[in-house]
């Protein structure tokens, strides 16, 4: 059986008193048969050296009750892992890194190179765990958690991993550390956040792949509908979050609000229109415009915040309808969950572009052979 090792365990006076007369007995019963003892202990040790101590215990045949925790491998199987501190004047001596973890190690050397987490190391410690193999000299080899080792190094905390019973592959190890990043207390931003990160490393496009990744190929529609929300969230500019006073804690319909203003004016994290910006400096001044009520609280304040926003929006869509403009219009026709890809029409006065951000090579090869035997036939006819 399991246990979860960040439980923490009743502590009440009648368990604390049960355990001590246990204790007690066990002295007794060992006191009183210490030669026995000592001969047994001789075969475990060396017993020990082969076999691990679950079948060592069947031998002797005794029922122990392992502590825990399990994560899945990609194979579907269950692996139980053990989690391990290490204090931080022993985690050079004690951790290496594995042969297999591609970056620049030399690199992590100073405290410039992990500016981006100390801080957050400092604050709250290791809350985020490696994984590690445990060698044949007792050392733990860190197959994912290197830029975290050197981290706790500098900052001066303790390091902490997960360390399985069994050996697992770099693979397993790498889809540990995706689970644990993903079970996170964090909003639907953060963990869409989490979701293309995991996408980028794994080279993929589709919500649909990382679905299959993370619950397998027969996950639920439910799975697959979540994922696509979280990742809809990270993919609002950080600008447009900002206007509201706790954006990480925002509800499903406020994100989605959010994601369509972003879409109206074609915005992402890298690239922001100047009708954008202008529209995110109008909102500031409306914004700036609403009673200022200590009483009132954050839950309350980001319904008037969005409502202040969304009524902005809905008179500049009014306006715009109205207006004859010559500036070209955009309608995205396809977007992909994925970063900035995505597939965009804008049509001016007299021109039609098809715009591709992050194109798919096949897709456009397709395209162009269209438009070729298109023309071709074309001329074929006159």
């Amino acid at each position: 059986m399991s246990a979860n090792l960040f439980t923490k365990n009743p502590s009440e006076k009648g368990a604390a008193n049960a355990s001590h007369n246990a204790n007690a007995q066990v002295t007794a019963a060992v006191t009183k048969n210490k030669l026995l003892f000592d001969n047994a202990k001789k075969v475990i040790g060396q017993l020990s050296e082969n076999l691990p101590i679950s079948e060592i215990a069947q031998l002797f045949g005794l029922n122990i009750e392992e502590s825990g925790i399990q994560f899945p491998m990609k194979n579907g199987r269950m692996e139980t892992f053990d989690l391990i501190t290490i204090e931080t004047d022993q985690i050079l001596q004690r951790t290496t890194v594995h042969i297999s973890n591609a970056r620049e190690q030399d690199a992590l050397n100073s405290p410039e190179a992990l500016s981006d987490i100390i801080p957050s190391l400092t604050n709250q410690g290791n809350f985020l765990p490696g994984v590690a193999n445990i060698s044949e000299n007792a050392t733990f080899e860190v197959m994912d958690g290197s830029r975290r080792r050197m981290a706790c190094v500098h900052a001066r905390r303790p390091y902490r991993l997960y360390v399985p019973r069994n050996q697992i592959s770099v693979e397993d190890a790498k889809y540990v550390a995706d689970l644990c990043l993903l079970h996170k207390a964090l909003s639907y931003r953060e963990k869409g956040a989490a979701n293309l990160k995991i996408m980028e490393e794994n080279g993929f496009e589709e919500v649909a792949d990382l679905a299959s990744y993370l619950f397998g190929i027969n996950y639920q529609k439910s799975d697959y509908e979540l994922l696509r929300l979280q990742n809809e969230a990270a993919s609002i500019p950080l600008v447009l979050c900002e206007l509201m006073p706790d954006f990480n804690n925002l509800s499903v319909r406020e994100y989605k609000s959010l994601s369509k203003i972003a879409n109206h004016f074609d915005a992402s994290e890298s690239n922001y229109p100047n009708e954008f910006l202008e529209f995110v400096s109008s909102a500031k001044v409306e914004i700036a415009k609403l009673p200022l009520d200590p009483k009132v609280s954050v839950k309350q304040k980001q319904k008037d915040y969005l409502k202040s926003i969304l009524g902005l929006f809905n008179q500049l869509k009014f306006k715009s309808n109205e207006t004859v403009s010559d500036k070209p219009t955009k309608e995205v026709l396809q977007t992909f969950n994925y970063r900035n890809k995505k597939i965009t029409k804008v049509t001016s006065k007299d021109k039609v572009s098809i715009v591709f951000a992050r194109p798919d090579k096949d897709l456009l090869s397709k395209i162009e052979k269209l438009i070729s035997e298109h023309y071709q036939n074309q001329n074929s006819e006159l």
